[in-house]
């Protein structure tokens, strides 16, 4: 087995795994069994915006929800544009510390919520999710540009 198809089947069983599952019963909620389907409430926490507790950090998958996305990519890219401005505005020397490690750390639930969205848009995707990639591509170039063009954070790199 090739180093590249050992990678693709664990990342695929990793996946799997967290889509199963759990050892654990959850309690019954009697309350959700009364209401019509349509009426019962979902989780309204944003899994993207937590590190996964799986193992290499997967997604969890069954957690996500369409309307995830892009309440992630808004966040996630405010978030990103606050950690390039810490980095721009220190008045330190620059250097490798203070400047690319930061730099390389910035945008994590951006990459998080980009990683799952894209290979979603790509294998499973549905109405909804090309309506969000059509919303947010012009976004996320935008963004991109404002990184990587931004001359306060060339001068420092």
């Amino acid at each position: 087995m090739s180093f590249r198809s050992l990678v693709l089947t664990l990342a695929v069983a990793g996946a799997l795994a967290a889509c199963s599952d759990s050892t654990e019963t959850p309690a019954a909620d009697t309350t959700a069994a009364a209401a019509p389907a349509d009426t019962v409430a979902m989780p309204t926490e944003n899994p993207f915006f937590t590190a996964s507790e799986l193992p290499l950090h997967y997604p969890r998958f069954d957690l996500i929800r369409d309307e995830h996305y892009l309440p992630a990519f808004e966040k996630g890219m405010q978030v990103q544009l606050t950690e390039i401005t810490d980095i721009t505005s220190q008045t330190a020397e620059p250097n490798f510390a203070n400047t690319i490690v930061p730099l390389e750390l910035s945008g994590q639930l951006l990459n998080r919520v980009s990683t799952v969205f894209s290979s979603m848009s790509s294998a499973n995707t549905n109405d909804q999710i090309q309506t969000i990639e059509t919303e947010i591509s012009p976004k996320l170039s935008a963004h991109s540009d404002s990184i990587q063009l931004n001359a306060a954070l060339f001068a420092r790199v």
